[in-house]
């Protein structure tokens, strides 16, 4: 019988993305450090990429040209996605918050697929340029705007969060 041993590395590796991870569910929705809950959640993206591609290289050794290019194929394909989601998150770090005025404010709210601890708060509207937003909001926000037509803002455009509001 064959058991697969886990490595320490994968212990270490697996604790931190559930550290992340409930790190993240205590991330504020708006704020200055925003961009925090988004950065979590692409962390661990990068450890569970991680965790695949080195159980993917330990095992892959002894296998014949087409197990490796397939194996190959797949590595890639993780960087690719990992670097997929980081983009958004590095334009913003680099272009840092906008400003603009909201208009035509519509509040939503919906239920994540966790379903337990994760309720979403948007407000939508349009903008100067006429261009319709749709951005992520604390629940507190959420009340806050109840009512408002128009608001000042400044938000990060490729991640769609809120930093401020007034």
């Amino acid at each position: 019988m064959n058991k697969r041993k886990l490595e320490v590395y994968e212990i270490v590796l697996g604790v931190l993305m559930l550290i992340v991870i409930v790190a993240g569910l205590m991330m504020p929705k708006t704020g200055r450090f925003v961009l925090a809950d988004e950065v979590c959640d692409i962390i661990v993206i990068w450890i569970g990429c991680i965790l695949v591609t080195a159980r993917i290289v330990r095992h892959g050794r002894a296998s014949s040209f087409t197990g490796k290019m397939f194996r190959g194929i797949v590595v890639i394909m993780l960087l690719a996605l990992s670097l997929w989601f980081a983009k958004d998150v590095a334009l913003d770090v680099v272009s840092g918050p906008e400003s603009t005025v909201l208009s035509n404010l519509e509040e939503s709210q919906t239920q994540a697929h966790t379903g337990v601890f994760s309720r979403h708060y948007y407000v939508m509207g349009t903008d100067v340029s006429g261009k319709y937003l749709r951005l992520e909001i604390s629940g507190k926000d959420y009340s806050e705007l109840s009512g408002h037509d128009k608001i000042k803002m400044k938000y990060y455009r490729n991640t769609s969060r809120v930093v401020e509001f007034w």
